[in-house]
């Protein structure tokens, strides 16, 4: 979902933009490409290590890679001699377009803290640049699409990322909700919705 999100925003500036899961799939489905994002979870770290290293060796040389994510958004001084271009910290829909706009090497890596979105409804989701039926998350044994209507928590508990990464709770508007529901349905029929809502039920 995350970067269905960084994706979205990309192709709205202008980006022409390929989004690959690496899930059981070899690297060399990795196109050539000018700017490589990779997105990254404590848990598979050293594999997006990997994946830089054969980018490096394997594709445009030139090309700066960037990482973000929550582990990225955490553990960001401890990974800059890790040899990433940029580190993406918290949110990348406006910043990320912006190192996508200058794209250059770095000799050291650069960490960049996202800027926060305040109207959340400026940024749809653009559902074509993912295939739906490639993921198995189901409710009530049905596959659903993954949405969130709000970003941010109201709560700051010391163990959760989102706490540390949000400073307000921000929702959608009730008509872009329901607007990207009705997307859902006419692109990939009436299927269940999974709601990702750190705080969903905070406002009726």
């Amino acid at each position: 979902y995350g970067l269905l999100c960084l994706g979205s925003a990309l192709k709205q500036s202008g980006h022409e933009v390929t989004i690959i899961d690496l899930t059981d799939e070899a690297y060399d489905i990795i196109p050539e490409a000018d700017l490589y994002g990779i997105t990254s979870y404590t848990v598979y770290y050293d594999e997006c290590l990997k994946i830089k290293t054969w980018l490096r060796r394997h594709r445009n040389k030139n090309a700066p890679i960037a990482i973000g994510g929550p582990h990225a958004s955490i553990m960001y001084n401890e990974i800059k001699k890790d040899g990433f271009d940029y580190i993406m910290v918290g949110e990348g829909e406006i910043t990320f377009p912006e190192i996508a706009d200058n794209m250059t090497r770095q000799e050291n890596s650069i960490v960049l803290f996202g800027k926060i979105v305040e109207n959340l409804d400026d940024y749809p989701l653009d559902y074509s640049l993912v295939n739906p039926d490639d993921y198995v998350r189901k409710l009530d044994y049905q596959k659903s699409v993954s949405l969130m209507s709000s970003r941010g928590c109201l709560f700051k508990c010391a163990f959760c990322w989102t706490a540390n990464n949000h400073s307000k709770v921000r929702y959608k508007s009730a008509k872009s909700t329901l607007q990207e529901i009705d997307n859902i349905f006419s692109l990939y029929g009436k299927r269940n919705i999974s709601f990702l809502d750190d705080s969903f039920l905070t406002d009726k």
